[in-house]
């Protein structure tokens, strides 16, 4: 899960404002990673039980923006579920880069669930021979995308016009699949040009 602020973070400010609890209170344990000046990660380190319900709390107040500012909420609790794996499905398939001579980079397939309010997104890497398996998909529709991730950063760049710097290589959009719960789809093809 990813938090977002509205504002930089100071670079000094540590992870250890948020934490997650079991039902219990205790406190599960996770791993933290600052993705950019306004996005954290927080990963459990062993997978969440399934409809179960946790508790997400971050002390606001161990919080600094850049300009060395607090925040004025004290602390903030977001309970949630997890969600029933009896529920979910899996999707696999193969990338075929038809471009032999431009492969600098490893293959990234990215799912977008599209007709909802607060649609899904997953990304996963294909091995060498260009196989993906997205191995946990909600229920939904589904378009997928894959794209060379020449930078190493494992996630797709548009590239910028000053200083210039040419867009990682990306896939057309593929048909809209239907994922259905506990019926994994298999067979996904995805072309590069």
């Amino acid at each position: 899960m990813t938090l977002t602020f509205s504002d930089a973070l100071a670079k000094t400010t540590s992870l250890d404002f948020v934490t997650i609890l079991d039902n219990n209170k205790q406190q599960v344990a996770v791993e933290k990673k600052r993705l950019s000046d306004v996005l954290i990660s927080i990963e459990p380190e062993q997978e969440l039980l399934n409809k179960t319900w946790y508790t997400l709390r971050a002390e606001l107040r161990k919080v600094h923006d850049w300009r060395d500012s607090t925040c004025k909420d004290s602390t903030k609790v977001w309970r949630f579920e997890t969600l029933d794996i009896e529920d979910m499905s899996s999707v696999e398939g193969t990338v075929v880069d038809l471009n032999t001579t431009d492969t600098v980079g490893r293959l990234y397939v990215t799912a977008f669930q599209i007709g909802q309010k607060n649609p899904n997104y997953y990304i996963e890497a294909a091995d060498a021979m260009g196989k993906f398996v997205f191995p946990i998909v909600t229920e939904g529709h589904y378009v997928f995308q894959a794209f060379r991730d020449r930078n190493k950063n494992g996630m797709y760049d548009s590239g910028k016009p000053f200083p210039f710097i040419f867009s990682e290589r990306l896939s057309p959009l593929s048909d809209t699949l239907k994922v259905r719960a506990r019926w994994p789809l298999e067979g996904v093809k995805i072309q590069m040009k």
